[in-house]
């Protein structure tokens, strides 16, 4: 969908081909937000190339940093954003909204 598709392109934007790199999670850098009042997470798969594969998890609203060695560059994968309950130890909902909401991909 656009959501995804425009985050992506930030992250690739922001990343591609850097040592290092930070880009903001928050719903609007992004184009929308596809379920107001609901925490929601970002996922970046990226590989510090040549060689080595990483994840990075992160709550909206926060600042994400990616980094690679001094002599590996980012090649970013895939850009994922949503809700599972899986992420729910690690940015929990605020009070009064239940934490059983199924992702967006």
């Amino acid at each position: 969908n656009g959501i995804e598709y425009s985050l992506l392109q930030t992250v690739v934007e922001a990343c591609q081909k850097k040592r290092q790199c930070k880009f903001q999670t928050s719903p609007k850098t992004f184009g929308g937000d596809p379920c107001p009042g609901v925490r929601k997470y970002v996922e970046v798969a990226y590989k510090c190339r040549p060689y080595e594969f990483r994840s990075k998890v992160a709550c909206e609203n926060d600042v994400v940093p990616l980094k690679c060695n001094p002599n590996a560059r980012i090649a970013v994968y895939s850009a994922s954003y949503g809700r599972t309950e899986y992420e729910s130890i690690q940015c929990p909902q605020p009070q009064g909204v239940p934490e059983e909401i199924h992702g967006i991909r």
